[in-house]
């Protein structure tokens, strides 16, 4: 069986203060995708999404404990990735938490996540979640995203001499082609939807 990995796009989740999924190998092909997001200071409008259980609003905790507490999966290179040896953070979405932080005179506290568990972590335990988070409908419905940085489309990913196997979505979905995704995230979702037989 051959192996493709689908990426996706680079996004931050946000309720406090802002408007409103990696693997080696060759990208085999790109494929119409979604929107991606980095991280803004402006002021969100109130909400459950955005006040705490005081009534005071997400950005004014962060700015009142000077903690900024950050969702992100640590598995989605460019953008996100914890090293198992140092358990250090590093990625253009690291990057730009560090930056948010500073410029609201904060400090990070990490929170580890999983794309299936993304969404009920980032809405119970963080300020913002970031690290590849494809901009969708579902997730939209339930926190506000930072303006767009990059859009792009679902990259599958494979060995460089089989990228002249897998360059289209119908080579792809084909009997004995496996995929492997990310579970629970806009990948997985992709996956079903597009490659029903390879899967």
């Amino acid at each position: 069986m051959r192996r493709t990995m689908a990426a996706g796009a680079a996004s931050a989740l946000l309720v406090a203060g802002c408007s409103g999924d990696a693997g080696d190998g060759s990208p085999a092909s790109s494929t119409p995708g979604g929107q991606s997001a980095a991280s803004s200071s402006a002021a969100a409008p109130s909400g459950p999404a955005t006040t705490t259980s005081s009534g005071r609003s997400r950005l004014d905790t962060v700015r009142a404990t000077k903690r900024l507490r950050v969702c992100t999966t640590g598995d989605y290179r460019p953008f996100t990735y914890l090293d198992p040896a140092t358990k250090a953070y590093s990625g253009i979405d690291v990057t730009m938490a560090k930056s948010l932080a500073a410029s609201l005179g904060a400090q990070i506290t990490w929170v580890p996540t999983t794309w299936k568990n993304l969404m009920p972590d980032f809405l119970a335990k963080c300020d913002i979640g970031m690290g590849g988070v494809s901009i969708s409908t579902d997730r939209a419905q339930r926190a506000f995203f930072s303006d767009p940085v990059l859009t792009e489309g679902k990259t599958p990913i494979t060995l460089c001499r089989n990228v002249s196997k897998f360059d289209t979505v119908a080579e792809i979905n084909r009997p004995g082609v496996r995929s492997i995704t990310p579970e629970g995230g806009t990948n997985e979702e992709f996956a079903v939807a597009n490659y029903p037989k390879g899967r």
